[in-house]
């Protein structure tokens, strides 16, 4: 909660590594003994503000994903980046004046739902 608004976070993992040149996806590498993506799922996961996760993957790596990050909410992505994000915010249950934030290309973009919306 911030601000008593929940707060939710979208973190894009649905890209296939195309342009990083790697035989698996940049999200599946090997980091310090753990994936990029349980990393990042767990650094935001683990914030006193953060209500609610939801990842949102490629159709090929959904159930990997789901074994990754047990217990997580885990949806298919889109063709592009923006249809990902897209399919995650209509997910999510939100209402006017709660928070999303976006995590896709290592930054994180936070607005009311009214903004992304309206």
């Amino acid at each position: 909660m911030y601000q008593g608004k929940k707060v939710s976070v979208i973190l894009a993992s649905a890209g296939t590594g195309s342009r990083m040149g790697t035989e698996v996806p940049k999200q599946f590498l090997m980091l310090g003994g753990k994936t990029i993506l349980q990393e990042a799922y767990e650094k935001i996961l683990s914030s006193a503000f953060v209500d609610e996760v939801l990842v949102v993957t490629n159709d090929e790596y959904l159930e990997k994903t789901k074994e990754l990050l047990s217990g997580a909410t885990v949806i298919c992505g889109g063709k592009e980046r923006q249809d990902s994000i897209f399919r995650g915010l209509n997910a999510l249950k939100l209402r006017d004046d709660d928070f999303v934030r976006v995590r896709a290309k290592g930054k994180l973009k936070t607005a009311k739902v009214t903004e992304v919306f309206y």
